[in-house]
């Protein structure tokens, strides 16, 4: 009696919060989010009856993809378009429809790129396919945030139909608490309790708050990231990035769990570059540093504006570039309103080759991190694509380049500043190797071995030039 009371009280003293949260408009963003995924999934049901119509002829895939892709605004989007743009074998991908006009876009790309060999549908038809086809591989590539809801969905379903022997999770993000809650459904509260039985931890409860990522923290700081859930819905083959993440998932899984997952590594690939050397703007002969990705504090943003700002206070001539979503707020949170940002360049890209064209401008890259969840970085590899030389932190899937980039230790700005003064000792030769090595081909070919669907064979090598030639 005493718990529930308990329970009762912390969901009363969260009420107040809430009702603040809708009376002063935060809330319009999820309703705006809700319609739109009420419209997609609409026109996702109706592009699938209308396909559940048309003959196919041909040998069926024996590989299905369920992924999201554009419109969506995640780099697992743009790698799974990418990376399924170029493989050698016929796969049916699926994928949620959030724009009529963008899906078929996307169907075109394919279709044009493989000649039909890889066939986009709409997720609606993932369950009726699979009875007609029966993949023999079935993967899901999940993130961990909202754009990935309907993958978890769709591979809980089918696990639940008795498909978790042909499952397979290509995990990008090893901490996975959004992605599950929300695809789960689940208020705060009841995840954790749902977590605290799964891990054996029944004080997870006991950090109850009011807001989902309170629910996450509490279960982060209690040192679980959530693997246990997907093995919950029946994934027994991870893929991941790094050999970090294949830690991370091994350590979170209980040593039974673990003695009957597989965990392979397929290290992140580096596409060809979408820009070329002619189209970069002229340098002035200042030392430009660059640093990619939403800006934030824990990915060491304040450290690589705090170092240039050392540089210029030593007399050398150094501008740094800050191109990611939400730059200008995160520089106006980090410098006074009326400092002088002559040596600022702040931008926001909507689109991978705005992206490239703002790494065409800087002499070195800084892409720290005070923390690694096991995410890797598809940012690093087109920097080294593009012969950037780039300086990264030690942690996590950050410190297995080798020497194809400059490594940094801690997050003293004083410290970056004589790194970047000195100037880097990056092996251009090493990253030249670097890029060859984890080539678009050389990863399609190990990700089939991996599945089992093509025997091992050495792949083409596809060499990307040091820096972008004219």
């Amino acid at each position: 009696m005493f718990n529930r009371l308990l329970r009762l009280a912390r969901r009363l003293r969260a009420l107040p919060v809430q009702a603040y949260y809708t009376l002063s408009g935060w809330r319009f963003s999820d309703l705006k989010s809700y319609v739109d995924q009420a419209i997609g999934s609409e026109a996702d049901a109706t592009l699938a009856l209308l396909e559940s119509k048309d003959v196919e002829t041909g040998r069926p895939a024996r590989l299905a993809v369920v992924t999201c892709l554009p419109p969506d605004a995640t780099g697992i989007a743009n790698f799974a378009l990418k990376q399924l743009s170029e493989i050698d074998v016929a796969v049916d991908v699926f994928s949620q429809v959030r724009s009529v006009a963008h899906f078929l876009r996307v169907r075109a790309i394919f279709a044009a790129h493989t000649g039909s060999r890889v066939r986009l549908h709409p997720m609606a038809s993932l369950l009726s396919r699979d009875v007609t086809n029966r993949y023999e591989r079935l993967v899901f590539m999940l993130g961990n945030s909202r754009h990935n809801l309907e993958v978890y969905r769709s591979m809980e379903t089918l696990a639940g139909f008795g498909a978790g022997d042909r499952i397979v999770c290509h995990l990008h993000d090893p901490c996975c608490h959004n992605v599950v809650q929300l695809g789960k459904g689940l208020e705060p509260g009841p995840y954790l309790a749902y977590l605290g039985r799964l891990y054996d931890n029944p004080q997870l409860l006991s950090n109850f708050g009011s807001e989902n990522w309170q629910a996450h923290k509490a279960a982060v700081d209690a040192g679980i990231l959530g693997i246990r859930t997907l093995f919950d819905v029946g994934v027994r083959h991870f893929i991941v990035n790094s050999q970090a993440a294949a830690s991370i998932v091994r350590e979170d899984l209980s040593p039974a769990e673990s003695a009957e997952a597989r965990v392979d590594v397929l290290y992140h690939p580096v596409f060809q570059p979408e820009v070329s050397r002619r189209e970069a703007e002229p340098h002035d002969g200042s030392l430009i540093i660059g640093t990619y990705g939403a800006p934030s504090v824990s990915k060491g943003t304040d450290i690589a504006l705090a170092a240039v700002q050392e540089l210029r206070r030593r007399g050398v001539r150094a501008r740094l570039i800050v191109a990611g979503f939400d730059a200008n707020y995160f520089a106006d949170g980090e410098l006074a309103k009326h400092e002088d940002r002559s040596w600022l360049e702040l931008a926001e890209p909507t689109t991978e080759r705005e992206l490239q064209l703002d790494m065409l401008k800087c002499d070195v890259a800084v892409q720290l991190r005070r923390s690694n969840l096991g995410e890797s970085s598809g940012v690093v590899p087109t920097l080294l694509a593009l012969g950037v030389p780039t300086v990264v932190s030690t942690i996590g899937a950050f410190g297995e380049y080798g020497d194809a980039v400059q490594t940094f230790d801690g997050y003293d700005p004083v410290a970056l500043a004589d790194l970047l003064e000195r100037g880097l000792t990056v092996d251009h030769l090493a990253m030249q190797r670097y890029v060859r090595e984890h080539s678009l081909a050389a990863f399609n070919a190990h990700f089939l071995s991996v599945l089992g669907m093509e025997p091992v064979a050495a792949p083409v090598a596809q060499v990307t030039p040091l820096r972008a030639q004219p």
